[in-house]
């Protein structure tokens, strides 16, 4: 019996493990913390009939496409200081970008304001 639960045990370790690993990013981007990202979005968000045509750049946890762990804001005011695509110019690996994050509605986010902001590797 004691077998059984030590063997139970291993399991439900291995599997907590394992599910947080597919969900480590959550763990490291906490308010007011600044950070740089040098992974590319998993889904790139424009929205034109919005006011201030706000560009998002969003990064989900794992396959689950309903629960991001961070979103990167860009208003469209700003995208001329910038000099970007933001469609095109985050698919590249080769970009990093460089922030504060803060809480909107209770999920975190940066805002990308300012070319500084944009770091080639």
């Amino acid at each position: 019996m004691l077998r059984f639960f030590f063997a139970a045990m291993a399991f439900c370790y291995s599997a907590a493990a394992h599910s947080k690993d597919s969900t480590l990013e959550n763990v490291f981007y906490y308010t007011n913390e600044s950070v740089k990202i040098c992974k590319g979005p998993t889904e790139v968000v424009h929205l034109p009939e919005v006011r201030g045509e706000p560009y998002f750049l969003k990064y989900y946890n794992g396959e689950n496409r309903s629960e991001t762990y961070l979103t990167i804001v860009i208003w469209g005011r700003d995208i001329q200081d910038l000099e970007i695509n933001p469609v095109s110019y985050f698919s590249s690996q080769d970009r990093c970008m460089t922030g504060v994050v803060s809480n909107y509605k209770g999920k975190k986010q940066i805002v990308i304001r300012s070319q500084d902001q944009l770091i080639n590797k």
